[in-house]
């Protein structure tokens, strides 16, 4: 579990586990002042936002013929020399976040991610 604090002052949070019983499947949430989206399984579950009592996900358009999963697109960027759907760059966000977790878990500290 992580307390994430944003520049603006914001927060989130991440929960994670690998020992659930039953499995409860894969869930991400995002919430805000402006409105709510969640994701369970595949699927979105959850879409609201506040200046829109009806919003859709047609406005979100996605290649049909994207990879189905990361491992598909990484096979597809290397044989096909095609781009990736997350480039080095953006990819790298992620690895310096939870770098910053196991960080902090081990020292005690707050890690300033940039």
């Amino acid at each position: 579990m992580a307390l994430l604090t944003y520049e603006n002052g914001a927060w989130g949070s991440i929960v994670t586990t690998t020992a659930s019983y039953p499995s409860l499947g894969s869930l991400i949430e995002m919430t805000g002042s402006n409105g709510t989206i969640v994701w369970k399984d595949g699927k979105i579950n959850v879409y609201k936002l506040k200046n829109n009592p009806e919003p859709s996900l047609d406005e979100f358009k996605l290649d049909p013929n994207r990879p189905k999963n990361i491992i598909e697109d990484m096979v597809l960027a290397i044989t096909k020399d095609t781009q990736p759907m997350v480039d080095e760059k953006e990819g790298r966000k992620s690895v310096a976040i939870l770098n910053a977790l196991y960080e902090s878990s081990r020292t005690g500290k707050t890690i300033r991610v940039s």
